[in-house]
């Protein structure tokens, strides 16, 4: 019965959390950008793919804020890194389900034409559902799963940087800035903190707790194929910043 009850409340979120970044989500990202003259003169293409980011940033905001208060305040619940239990920490697990499902049914809609990196979004989206959902489902992981959540805080200035670009401000100092933090946030959200999740699991492996992962144990294998997504993408980062870095010192 408390299984049945947990399964049913991280299904609940799960469905919540897709309602609303696939119908309310995009509602709110036309009430906030349809009056505004970029906007306007957007190709359809491009106010998709508008309200894809706006979403995606809806959902980094609020997940980032919430791992980072769950991780502070819930230290005793999940002292267990493989098998602790924190209703919060599924219920934010939860949320980020339904929004890549939303996401990816947005993706499924339109074609490989229509989003810039198509097939690596609905990539990433596949591997990190898969992880996800293991997780709402049997329990496991939960500290991981935080720590690796908070890999979302880079996402807003992803975001920003795209919409600047849109917006014709590419060469204002606003997308400098918004650049490095860019950089700065998704090397210490996603790459500085990869060696960390790798190691816990490493000294775990001879514990009773890993043993009874079984097959579960198989979710490290689309989080490594994740991290090497990152890492290419950080690469292209770094190699954007080094070419301005060579622009200016040519100015």
């Amino acid at each position: 019965m408390a299984y049945s009850a947990y399964i049913y409340n991280n299904a609940l979120v799960a469905l919540t959390s897709f309602v609303f970044f696939y119908s309310a989500g995009k509602k709110i990202s036309l009430l906030v950008t349809q009056s505004t003259k970029s906007y306007a003169s957007m190709s359809k293409k491009t106010k998709m793919e508008f309200h894809f980011r706006n979403n995606s940033t809806i959902h980094a905001v609020l997940v980032t804020a919430l791992c980072i208060f769950v991780l502070i305040w819930d230290r005793k619940e999940l002292s267990d890194p493989l098998w602790g239990v924190s209703w919060k920490a599924e219920a934010i697990t939860a949320i980020t389900l339904g929004y890549l499902l939303a996401d990816f049914v947005y993706l499924l809609r339109s074609n490989s034409s229509t989003t810039d990196a198509y097939w690596s979004s609905m990539c990433h989206h596949l591997l990190t559902m898969s992880v996800y959902l293991n997780i709402t489902v049997f329990g496991c992981f939960s500290y991981i799963s935080l720590i690796r959540l908070t890999a979302e805080m880079s996402t807003p200035f992803v975001n920003m940087r795209w919409v600047l670009d849109v917006c014709g401000m590419k060469l204002s100092k606003i997308f400098v800035y918004n650049g490095w933090l860019m950089v700065l946030t998704f090397f210490c959200c996603r790459i500085l903190v990869m060696p960390y999740g790798y190691y816990v699991v490493l000294i775990l492996r001879h514990t009773e707790g890993f043993r009874r992962l079984g097959v579960l144990a198989l979710c490290m294998v689309p989080a490594a194929l994740i991290d090497l997504m990152n890492l290419y993408w950080f690469s292209r980062m770094i190699k954007g910043l080094l070419k301005y870095l060579d622009l200016q010192k040519r100015m």
